[in-house]
This record gives C-alpha cells, sequence and structure tokens, in this order.
C-alpha cells in the first residue's frame, strides 16, 4: 500500500525513464500490482507513460478478477489519452475498458468500449489493433451465447488474419470458430476446425525449428571459416561438424594429425 504522502515505499520500482512497455515486474503476482501502483503515485510521469501503467494495472486486475475496478482504470485511462490527445493510446484504452466490461459481464457496454476502439485505431492507423477489437466484439457474442453471430463473426476473422497473413491470429480464429460450433452440436464442424489448428501449429513448428537449424548452420559456418583463417584447424573442424548437424552442407576441414 501508498502511505498517506503517496510516496512509493518500493525501492525497486522501475524508474521512470524506462518506457513502460520495456518494464519487467516481479513474477510475484501479488507485488506486481503493488509496483506498478508504486509507480503510478509518481507526480512527474508523463501522460503517456502514465496511461500506459494505468492499462497495464488494469489488465492485471481483470487477472485478479477485479473486474470493476479495472473497468474503473480504464476509463480513467481513456479519459486522460482523451484529454492529453495521446492518440497512439486512445485505442488501447478502449479495448481495456471493453475487456474488462466484458468480464464483468456488461456485455452492452463492453461493445460499445470496443466499437471505440475501432475508431480510434482506424484514426490512429493500426490495422492491428483494429483487428483486435472487431475480435473483441466476437467474444461478446459468445458470452451472450448468441452462437450464430459468434460463428459467423469468428470465421470472418479467419479470413481477415488468413488475407493478413497472420497465421496465430487465423488459429485463434479458428479455435473460437470450433468452440461456438460444439456449443450448437455440431461436433463434426468443430473437430475439421480443431484439426485444421493442429495443422497449422504443426507447420508453424516445422518452419520455426528449419529456421533455427538455417541459423545455427549459417552461424557455425561462419566460426569455422573463422578460425581456419587463423590456423586453429581443430577448432574450425568443430564447428563445421556442429554446421552440417544444424543443416549445413559446406565441407568440413579435415581434422589436423
Amino acid at each position: 500500500m501508498l502511505d498517506v504522502d503517496g510516496v512509493a515505499p518500493f525501492d525497486d520500482a522501475p524508474p521512470v525513464e524506462q518506457p513502460w512497455a520495456q518494464q519487467s515486474f516481479s513474477l510475484e503476482t501479488e507485488r506486481t500490482g503493488e509496483l506498478l501502483a508504486a509507480v503510478l503515485a509518481r507526480p512527474d510521469l508523463a501522460p503517456d507513460v502514465r496511461i500506459g501503467h494505468m492499462l497495464m494495472l488494469a489488465n492485471f486486475e481483470v487477472g485478479q478478477g477485479q473486474h470493476l475496478q479495472a473497468a474503473e482504470r480504464a476509463a480513467s485511462a481513456v479519459e486522460l489519452a482523451e484529454a492529453y490527445g495521446v492518440d497512439s493510446a486512445r485505442s488501447s484504452a478502449w479495448w481495456t475498458l471493453g475487456y474488462a466490461l466484458q468480464r464483468a459481464g456488461n456485455t452492452g457496454a463492453s461493445r460499445n468500449a470496443f466499437t471505440e476502439s475501432c475508431d480510434a485505431a482506424l484514426q490512429a492507423a493500426e490495422p492491428h489493433r483494429r483487428r483486435e477489437c472487431v475480435d473483441g466484439h466476437r467474444h461478446t457474442y459468445y458470452l451472450e451465447k448468441q452462437w450464430s453471430a459468434a460463428i459467423a463473426t469468428y470465421e470472418a476473422a479467419r479470413e481477415q488474419w488468413l488475407d493478413a497473413g497472420q497465421v496465430f491470429g487465423e488459429c485463434q480464429a479458428l479455435i473460437w470458430s470450433a468452440e461456438a460450433y460444439r456449443k450448437v452440436g455440431l461436433r463434426d464442424d468443430a473437430e475439421r476446425r480443431f484439426a485444421q489448428v493442429e495443422a497449422k501449429y504443426r507447420a508453424m513448428k516445422a518452419r520455426s525449428k528449419a529456421m533455427a537449424r538455417g541459423g545455427l548452420a549459417d552461424l557455425y559456418e561462419r566460426m569455422a571459416a573463422n578460425h581456419n583463417d587463423a590456423g586453429r584447424r581443430a577448432k574450425a573442424h568443430a564447428y563445421s561438424h556442429l554446421a552440417c548437424q544444424h543443416g549445413s552442407r559446406g565441407p568440413v576441414p579435415d581434422r589436423p594429425l
């Protein structure tokens, strides 16, 4: 807790000059909220930094089940962003408010907040944020058990993520679509979408492994060449051998006698 003078009691609170998005807080959940509150107690925070910390704390509060408190904090962040013209934070603030209201069960107000977030994202030319806002609408349909509307919007989301080349977003839309299909008893449709997700994840994993192998092979080839140029043939041979293990087809220098 903060003392009556508003002085942060923690010496390990992140410095003000450090960008909020780059700060790391304790993994102990009971400390995370306190550390964020300690930063917010400082009077010299720039508006964008203060808004960023407010949204971090609001999202943390949602995770702790403090939905109404989170909604109030997010609403304050919206007001601050509007007052200081922090356009880069308006969409995020409205989205966090919609998220908190959604979890609190106020789906009507949540939908309005997501709409505001979409509008702010369009004005700020943030297409990725806009897709996230639209996803918020879809989850609202799901929570309201409007299964037909939820399925239709999840299927539309899948196409949007696919067109944007965002495989992870496409998979998320497929998962939610499958869950909605299960709710209405269409298990075959649900299973087909789950199978699609599994196939896409396997493909992503295979590509990641291939890229990792290629990157390591290149690194080991360079290290082998450097050692070879310096006359360190034994080390060059060892690194060249490692490069081959990670996909390189280059020559392996002969091991010296």
